[in-house]
Order: structure tokens, then sequence, then C-alpha cells
């Protein structure tokens, strides 16, 4: 599986992505990584690395890696907590750099895992949780067809004072409606 766009590719994230992922994402870790995602501030390379192996052991995820114009890794897109029985499974995805939000490159790779998700896995529901302060990615997640579903009250500390979680889910009968643009 490979896509491109205006020179951005995705494909899947691999385990001798190690070097490129570690420096391009984690040495330094974005503050607003941190932030908008509630992880942790420091990784080692080894981390990086028993992560990577981890996941390409796991048949309940798919990993793909965003890369830019020269080939760099600038972010990922996950579909995890796969549920062949019931067709349901988790998202998430992440920009590395602010330099790259903001730009389109974040609906396109959504977009991307969509379209593996109920194309390719054949899933019933997609699902996500977003921090309330998370504005621009709440309003990313409506563009490309994910619903609020719930909201769990002061579930997290943003800073000194709490914030909600918000739960999104697209299931195949919105997916299919916005691609063949009925309403």
């Amino acid at each position: 599986m490979f896509t491109r766009k205006d020179g951005f590719a995705i494909r899947p994230l691999r385990a001798d992505d190690l070097e490129m992922y570690y420096e391009e994402g984690f040495h330094p870790l974005d503050p607003a990584v941190v932030y908008f995602t509630g992880g942790t501030a420091d990784f080692s390379k080894e981390e990086i690395r028993a992560y990577l192996n981890k996941i390409s052991q796991d048949s309940s995820r798919f990993d793909f890696a965003i890369l830019n114009p020269q080939g760099r890794i600038i972010g990922e897109v996950v579909i995890n907590e796969i549920d062949q029985e019931v067709r349901r499974a988790n998202f998430r995805i992440l920009l590395f750099s602010q330099a790259y939000r903001h730009r389109g490159i974040g609906s396109w790779a959504t977009n991307f895992a969509l379209d593996f998700a109920f194309q390719e896995l054949n899933l019933h529901r997609l699902s996500l949780e977003v921090f309330s302060y998370n504005q621009a990615a709440q309003a990313m997640y409506r563009k490309v067809g994910f619903k609020e579903e719930g909201r769990l009250r002061h579930a997290i500390l943003d800073g000194e004072k709490y914030a909600d979680l918000i739960l999104m889910a697209i299931l195949e009968e919105d997916y299919h409606q916005l691609r063949t643009g009925g309403c």
C-alpha cells in the first residue's frame, strides 16, 4: 500500500525506519505533540526500537508513515485495536512538526485511512478520541466525516485545569454516503 499527493507519500511503517522515525519524530519531540496527544516528552532510541518491533508483530493494527517530498517521515497514521468480529477499530494520526500542520496533509492522510479502513479492512466503524482543546483536529475530523458521539467530562488535565475527552466515530454508511456524494 503506497499513495502519493503533491510529492507527499504514505506507506507502511517498517522496523527499518528506526533512525528516521526517531530523528524526525522523537529527537527532539515537538512540545505541541506532547500537548495535543498527552504523550511523554522523552523517548530513547531503544524504546522506539522496541515499539517498532512490537507493532510489526501486532496483527490488530496497521501503521503507516507519512513522508514529505524529500522522503523524510513527517508523521504517522494508525489504525489499531482492530476487532474483525465486530468490524471496528481505533484511529489516530500525528504530524511530528508544526510546519506540516494546517496544510491539508492531515485531511489527506485521514482520508487515506478511511479508504483503507472501509475498503480494505471492511470495517463498520472507525473511532477516535481527541482532547477538547484540540479544536483544529476536531474540525478536520468533522470535515472528513467523523461525528461526535460523546464526551468524557474532565477526563484529562490541561496544565492545572481539567479538559474533556471527545469521542468521535465514522460508520461505513457515513463513509459511503460521503464518497458517493449523498446527503
